[in-house]
């Protein structure tokens, strides 16, 4: 007998279904959706096979890239930077107070130990993101250039003895000129971080 009104009870809920217009349409909908995100999900699959779309793990790989390259490029223009900001001040002379050329040699300092204790890590990711040519190019000629650069400041930085005032503006201009040669280095550089540049 219960099983019989069980029955009664879905046999009325049917029915109910059957004739009710409001659910057949939500149901109609409902398998609709469903069949729709199948069929996305089929597309999505079949782009990603093509190459047309890459992958979750190639945008996670892009991005990591994209961070690598961003960051080497801020820390190297900064360095830049301050070791423009210190020459402008230096060679100045009197009119400007030495808090601020100290100021601005303890900024480039700062740029420099920075850059300095990522740099290993930038060659690997380099390496990895644009390949061995990029890396050593940037292990090589650019961070010889970054020396030069170094080089140059300190004799600015630290004169010798009794320098003259001649061979301080030619100490400023050498130090100058070899900024010049590392930012162009540089640019050159990171203007092949562009897509596909592998």
């Amino acid at each position: 007998m219960g099983e019989d009104r069980q029955t009664d009870r879905t046999d009325t809920a049917l029915h109910t279904l059957r004739n009710n217009k409001l659910v057949a349409v939500a149901l109609i909908v409902g398998m609709t959706i469903v069949a729709l995100a199948q069929f996305s999900d089929s597309v999505d699959k079949l782009l990603v096979a093509l190459k047309v779309r890459p992958d979750a793990l190639s945008l996670a790989r892009e991005g990591q890239r994209d961070d690598v390259s961003r960051q080497l490029t801020a820390r190297a223009w900064r360095r830049f930077f301050w070791a423009r900001a210190y020459l402008a001040r230096v060679g100045r002379g009197a009119v400007v107070p030495d808090a601020e050329k100290d100021e601005a040699w303890h900024k480039y300092i700062e740029a420099s130990a920075e850059w300095n204790s990522n740099i290993m890590i930038y060659i690997l990711a380099v390496d990895r993101f644009y390949g061995h040519g990029k890396s050593a190019e940037l292990e090589g000629s650019l961070q010889q250039s970054l020396g030069a650069m170094a080089d140059r400041l300190v004799a600015v930085r630290y004169p010798a003895p009794n320098r003259s005032e001649s061979q301080q503006r030619a100490d400023i201009a050498a130090a100058t000129a070899s900024i010049d040669a590392a930012n162009s280095g540089f640019y050159a550089f990171v203007t092949g971080f562009q897509p596909g540049s592998r």
